[in-house]
């Protein structure tokens, strides 16, 4: 294999891996519904903002704990 090969094997299994966890990251994010598609202006998206997904994730995380769940 050469080197170039090798980098761009190397490319290749980074892109999987980031694609297989920004899967998960969309697959929670579908749980939380048009939230986790609308961006801060009220604009709704397609797909989910991942980004948002964590914010997400620990406002349930505080509610619960604050007995709202």
């Amino acid at each position: 294999m050469t080197e170039a090969e090798a980098w761009m094997e190397t490319a290749a299994m980074h892109h999987r891996n980031e694609e297989f966890y920004r899967g998960i990251v969309c697959q929670i994010g579908e749980m939380f519904g048009m939230v986790a598609r609308t961006s801060d202006d009220g604009s709704v998206q397609e797909d989910v903002l991942a980004l948002k997904v964590p914010e997400l994730v620990a406002r349930l995380i505080a509610e619960k704990a604050r007995g709202r769940c």
